[in-house]
């Protein structure tokens, strides 16, 4: 007979989330597939623990795992926005502030004809030594670079749509400096998006959209790739069509710490049921359920040994069986 997984019925802990203390920093799981192992293996585990150890346990199950992603969330914060002047060209001038602080530690003033002049000069080295970007990318931005140029301090001067930059085009240009974007779900998917509870309309929340270290599409991260983000990259974030830069963020790498701390708490009480905010899914999506499905498990863990279910941290067995699939701190419960 073959053996069969048995789940027990456990509260679903997709929607959680965590905060740093000062709530500008939040981490969730992004959007999950229909039966997918990884919830299941976290609940069984982190079921099977103390609330004491829920960090260390979830901790642990993350870095040893990296398959498992982890979805950054930035707060906006407008400290900054008119160091990009809003006139449409403000994705380019986002591109020259975040080169010139993570070169010079500093930014320029771009109100004044003679900043313009620097921005002009400097995103033409950007364009001339870019290998990513579109030809019409690099053709909408020598047509900023000449609007730049010749704009005078004419209030109502806009670079026109067609020549704004995109987010991709952002992200094509910005590989020559680490820096990563943070923004608002385009207006037609934000059907499709989650959002947190405090933030139903998308407006204070932003995700993040890209990383100049990891390929354009790539939206959520392992922990380890969550960490080099906060603390090697500049921060930039784009909402309501205007892009400007986020403060320096001299303490990210322990918001992260201090999110994860608040997720991982948060996995158990909802395990325990224990109430906890929780991140709002698009109406249209439909939350997969548990399920037994053994071939699902093989995929990311197979050939795995068999052993007696041990708790953590006290290694005593907790149930009656085997674990016919275990990975560090993982288990799936199978009777035969």
């Amino acid at each position: 007979m073959s053996p069969i997984i048995l789940l027990p019925n456990i509260p679903d802990i997709r929607k959680c989330y965590g905060w740093s203390k000062d709530d500008t920093t939040r981490l969730s799981f992004p959007h999950l597939t229909d039966n997918d192992p990884i919830i299941s293996l976290i609940s069984l585990q982190m079921s099977a623990i103390t609330k004491e150890v829920a960090t260390t346990v979830f901790t642990e199950i993350i870095q040893k795992n990296p398959h498992i992603l982890i979805k950054y969330w930035k707060k906006q914060d407008k400290l900054l926005y008119y160091l990009t002047p809003p006139d449409g060209a403000c994705g380019y001038y986002a591109l020259v502030q975040a080169h010139l602080r993570m070169t010079h530690g500093e930014t320029i003033h771009l109100n004044t004809y003679s900043g313009r002049q620097i921005a002009a000069d400097i995103l033409s080295k950007i364009a001339n030594n870019n290998t990513r970007s579109s030809a019409d990318g690099i053709l909408n931005m020598q047509h900023a670079i000449d609007w730049i140029r010749r704009k005078t301090q004419n209030p109502i001067e806009f670079l026109v749509e067609q020549y704004q930059l995109t987010g991709e085009d952002y992200y094509a240009f910005s590989t020559q400096n680490e820096n990563s974007l943070f923004g608002q779900p385009a207006l037609h998917s934000r059907v499709f998006s989650l959002c947190m509870p405090d933030d139903i309309n998308h407006s204070e929340w932003l995700s993040i959209f890209s990383t100049s270290s990891r390929l354009i599409g790539e939206t959520s991260f392992s922990m380890e790739d969550i960490y080099k983000i906060s603390s090697n990259t500049q921060f930039v974030q784009v909402a309501g069509s205007h892009y400007w830069l986020f403060p320096i963020l001299q303490n990210e790498s322990q918001n992260c710490t201090e999110a994860i701390d608040i997720l991982a708490k948060s996995i158990w009480d909802t395990l325990h049921n224990i109430e906890t905010p929780k991140i709002i899914y698009p109406s249209n999506y439909k939350l997969p359920s548990f399920k037994n499905n053994t071939e699902n498990i093989q995929t990311y863990f197979p050939k795995l040994i068999s052993q007696n279910v041990m708790n953590y941290p006290t290694k005593q067995p907790i149930t009656e069986g085997i674990v016919l699939y275990n990975i560090p701190l993982v288990h799936v419960y199978i009777y035969l």
